[in-house]
């Protein structure tokens, strides 16, 4: 799992030293928080996580999708199911293009049954235990993340805000520790719902025609309620969080306007998140009050 999160040696040296380091400058923390395909991974966010003064490739980027996408049990698994889900996945007379283009058009209009036999695949292998000591995944990563608090590495973890808003960094008792001692910075891509889901969609096709798994889990009326209480946890609480702590800011990255510029914002900044990102959000509340059939 460590090979998965951090490609430099030299910062997995020191990760493996299991030790606290006597850092010059404070250790930063990025939590990259957004809905799915928002542009967490893009190169735009990367670029505005390196305007903190990291360079991105010396952080350890925690990400326990990174875990189960790397098994061969869920590549297999999730090629199977998609492959009884749409059999003309497996026709070899039609050409890849006309494969996603059909992909593309069933998962706009997918149901909820075929969603749950998606989602079942992801969750159990996610919850399995994975040692001797019935640890799961999720488990470990709190460990290894706790690991490299406490040598104040460079940490980045990314989060939908599927199950709640990640102020439980403050709290629990493997993080909350260190966390004080660290520069803790939330990046918020931000991209329009249709954008988002489009992309959503792309991603996991893309995969399985190149030969990888196919992870997706989603109903387009579900992905959309997904997107908005994202957007809206983000709104309602981050706010109290900066004024509560004085170790957080946020930077908001715009992923879908080719000219746009990444904002950082302090505690003393003049900002209105409802202002800023309110149109996402009706945007996406608009397309759920159309009715069913046009959805």
């Amino acid at each position: 799992m460590l090979n998965l999160f951090v490609q430099n040696p030299t910062i997995k040296a020191i990760y493996r030293e299991d030790s606290t380091r006597q850092s010059t400058s404070r250790p930063i923390l990025v939590v990259k928080y957004g809905p799915p395909a928002s542009g967490k991974g893009s190169d735009r966010t990367q670029k505005a996580i390196e305007s903190l003064g990291v360079k991105y490739d010396e952080m350890i980027h925690f990400n326990i999708d990174d875990v189960i996408e790397s098994l061969e049990q869920f590549r297999g698994t999730s090629r199977k199911q998609l492959e009884q889900t749409f059999k003309y996945m497996t026709n070899s007379s039609l050409q890849d293009v006309n494969k996603k283009n059909k992909l593309k058009a069933n998962l706009n209009i997918i149901g909820n049954n075929n969603i749950k036999d998606f989602s079942k695949i992801y969750f159990n292998i996610r919850n399995a235990p994975i040692n001797a000591t019935e640890t799961q995944t999720w488990e470990l990563i709190d460990t290894m993340m706790g690991k490299a608090m406490k040598s104040n590495l460079n940490i980045s973890m990314e989060t939908t805000g599927s199950f709640s808003f990640p102020d439980w960094l403050f709290t629990d008792p493997k993080t909350a520790l260190y966390i004080k001692n660290y520069q803790v910075v939330f990046v918020f891509p931000t991209v329009h719902w249709d954008t988002a889901w489009s992309r959503y969609k792309a991603r996991p096709i893309n995969r399985y025609l190149k030969g990888g798994p196919f992870r997706f889990g989603s109903t387009k009326v579900g992905y959309a309620e997904q997107y908005i209480a994202s957007y809206t946890a983000f709104i309602e609480k981050m706010p109290t969080l900066m004024t509560n702590r004085e170790n957080v800011s946020y930077i908001i990255v715009p992923n879908d306007v080719s000219n746009s510029q990444f904002a950082r914002i302090e505690r003393t900044s003049s900002y209105d998140l409802k202002l800023i990102l309110g149109q996402f959000v009706a945007r996406a509340e608009e397309f759920m009050r159309k009715p069913a059939g046009n959805k």
